[in-house]
């Protein structure tokens, strides 16, 4: 497995983890008294967005896609982090390889305009690979392996959420990596509760 596509079936929750999302940064802003709607957040990749390490909801997310991603990529997987990320005009993602921590990822479109904006991802045979990420979709690739980057962003606003694995058994597990906090297992809860009917399509 090196890249896989899967779409979410479940629009409810593609939304509502959506507008949490911009909740969180609406409150940031005021907080911080920013007047900007656009408020930047220090992203090294990314300077124009918005970025968050670790919310409950998407650490319950990650927690529980877990099984699946395990499916695709055949690994008994540890969880190490979710990152979220709102683009804004003129947003563009470097070509790189990612960290350690994120031998497995999965990276996954909540909110997005209408404009074309794929990522690419450079596989093993050297071809670039255009992957085009609706709302609801979500790519599962090695991404300390295959590098991977997106041109200038020609949209107004676009939401992903990125899902971060190692292979239990593998190189770069180690032992002292932090289990998720313990918020998440309260939202996991209600994701089992709420949304039992979440299925999930295979993109071929």
């Amino acid at each position: 497995m090196l890249i896989q596509l899967l779409k979410l079936n479940n629009q409810i929750l593609i939304s509502t983890l959506a507008k949490s999302f911009i909740n969180v940064r609406n409150s940031t802003q005021l907080i911080a008294g920013k007047s900007d709607e656009l408020y930047y957040a220090n992203d090294t990749h990314v300077v124009t967005s918005f970025v968050k390490y670790g919310l409950p909801q998407f650490d319950a997310l990650l927690d529980y896609l877990q099984p699946l991603v395990e499916s695709v990529t055949g690994k008994e997987l540890w969880p190490t982090y979710s990152y979220a990320r709102i683009y804004y005009p003129n947003s563009e993602l470097a070509y790189h390889t990612d960290r350690y921590s994120c031998e497995y990822s999965m990276t996954l479109t909540l909110q997005s305009d209408s404009v074309h904006w794929p990522i690419w991802l450079l596989d093993r045979q050297g071809t670039n690979k255009e992957v085009i990420l609706p709302v609801g979709t979500g790519c599962i690739y090695a991404g300390i392996e295959l590098p991977h980057w997106r041109s200038r962003f020609a949209g107004t606003q676009h939401i992903q959420v990125f899902l971060h694995y190692v292979d239990k058994n593998g190189k770069q597990f180690v032992e002292d990596i932090p289990i998720l906090g313990i918020q998440h297992q309260i939202i996991r809860t209600l994701f089992e509760y709420c949304y039992m009917n979440l299925s999930i399509t295979d993109i071929k």
